[in-house]
C-alpha cells in the first residue's frame, strides 16, 4: 500500500471511529432520555392512581359517616336496634357498638 493510500485508509479509520463514538453517544443519550421520560410517566401514573385511591377512600369514609348518622338518628326516633341493623344492612352488634361509642347506650 502506498503512503497516499495508507493516509487515506488511516483517515477513513479515524472518521469511522469518530462516527462510531457519535453513534454510541447518541444512543446512550437517547436511552437516558427514554428512561427519564419513562420515570416521569410512571410518577404521573402513580400520582393519578394515588388521587383516585384517595377519592375512593374519601367516598367510603363519607358513606360510613352517613351510616353512623342514620344509626344515631334512627335510635333517637325510637327505632329498635334490630330495625336499625336491617335498615343500614349492618349487624346488631355493629349498631350497638356505634351507639355505645357515641355515648347513646
Amino acid at each position: 500500500m502506498s503512503k497516499t493510500e495508507q493516509a487515506k485508509y488511516d483517515k477513513y479509520l479515524e472518521t469511522f471511529a469518530v462516527s462510531e463514538s457519535e453513534i454510541f453517544t447518541a444512543r446512550y443519550k437517547g436511552e437516558l432520555e427514554g428512561r427519564e421520560k419513562g420515570r416521569e410517566e410512571g410518577r404521573e401514573e402513580g400520582r393519578e392512581e394515588g388521587r383516585e385511591e384517595g377519592r375512593e377512600e374519601g367516598r367510603e369514609e363519607g358513606r360510613e359517616e352517613n351510616k353512623i348518622d342514620v344509626v344515631i338518628k334512627a335510635f333517637h326516633e325510637g327505632f329498635s336496634i334490630p330495625s336499625i341493623a336491617k335498615i343500614t344492612e349492618s349487624s346488631e352488634k355493629w349498631v350497638k357498638s356505634i351507639l355505645a361509642k357515641k355515648g347513646h347506650l
